[in-house]
């Protein structure tokens, strides 16, 4: 082993960064490079980002054991040699690249993988590019990349960055067609008044197509009805695919939203109160009795009201209400 590692020492010697090993003969691979022996003795790594100047998923599918290559030293670390077969080659990016700029839409280019952020698309041979998850859809930032694309599929991309520097290839899928927004801004304003298919609802808010567009408005609770406190009862009684008629209340147009409502479709009864303040006196219609006190009605648009039961009279023995019958006038302040 003594004799080995000296003869390991003195060929390496001679080998400096920059050399070309000749006839370099893999004996490993792993996920993460292939190790190669020269002359029997030294042996060193090419990492799989060395391999080729394009994406490797998978060192085996370049490399077989056995195979023999010309390797590149390209770092030494103590008796440690980093080698590289693609720095033999001419860099296809930058060759690749050079018939392209920022702001060329290219056609036919095919989805090559797949990620979580976003799809690699190959827009020539070795030019490759992402489309980032940000690019795909004009309404949808965050958009799953699966849900949209499918790998081998032909797509138009337009070239945002290129840069050789980093052989990074920066795409747009979304900015190949016109944006639905912009469609929609021209057909409707704020306070429009259009149909809605109810796509999916929460504790808090509706959630609907707008007409026969992909524009999806948000619907309150609090822009449900005027009286909130009948909101949330009312939101439990809408289902998916429901069609509701609202009223566009509010476009943002930085974020690309719509806010929806259906009580600014009706007149609002606590107009009533506009020119009222605390101590005026007011004729209500008693409604129904509550738990708590009684419900009240006021002005030409009904609107309900609870009287607290400590609030029905100042006596406790006054507070009954039993004393009230739907329908009664009576005056409180």
């Amino acid at each position: 082993i003594k004799i080995k590692e000296k003869d390991k020492i003195e060929k390496m010697k001679s080998i400096k960064e920059g050399t070309i090993l000749k006839d370099c003969v893999s004996k490993s691979i792993q996920s993460w490079g292939v190790f190669y022996t020269y002359n029997k003795t030294v042996d060193l790594l090419v990492h799989v980002n060395e391999l080729s100047w394009s994406r490797v998923s998978a060192p085996g599918d370049l490399v077989k054991i056995g195979d023999t290559s010309d390797i590149l030293v390209h770092k030494i670390e103590g008796t440690k040699i980093s080698g590289s077969l693609k720095r033999l080659q001419p860099d296809s990016f930058l060759e690749a690249a050079k018939k392209y700029k920022p702001g060329d839409v290219v056609e036919g280019c095919r989805v090559q993988s797949l990620k979580e952020y976003g799809a690699f698309v190959e827009i020539a041979p070795a030019l490759v590019g992402l489309v980032h998850s940000s690019e795909i859809d004009h309404l949808n930032t965050n958009v799953r990349p699966s849900s949209v694309l499918a790998v081998s599929q032909k797509i138009s991309v337009k070239i945002l960055t290129i840069d050789t520097k980093e052989r990074k290839l920066s795409l747009s899928y979304k900015d190949c067609f016109p944006s639905p927004w912009i469609a929609f801004k021209e057909k409707y304003k704020k306070n429009s008044i259009v149909n809605c298919k109810l796509k999916q609802k929460n504790d808090y808010a509706i959630f609907a197509f707008i007409e026969d567009t992909p524009i999806i408005g948000m619907l309150h609770i609090s822009n449900l009805m005027w009286q909130s406190d009948k909101a949330e009862e009312k939101l439990k009684k809408y289902h998916k695919n429901d069609i509701l008629k609202c009223k566009i209340y509010s476009v943002d147009d930085d974020k690309m939203k719509v806010q929806l409502s259906l009580k600014h479709m009706e007149n609002n009864p606590w107009i009533f109160f506009e020119d009222k303040k605390i101590s005026d006196i007011v004729t209500v219609v008693v409604q129904k009795p509550a738990q708590d006190g009684i419900y009240v009605t006021v002005g030409k648009e009904n609107l309900s009201i609870l009287i607290k039961k400590n609030n029905l009279a100042k006596e406790v023995e006054h507070q009954r209400k039993s004393r009230f019958n739907a329908g009664d006038r009576i005056d409180a302040m």
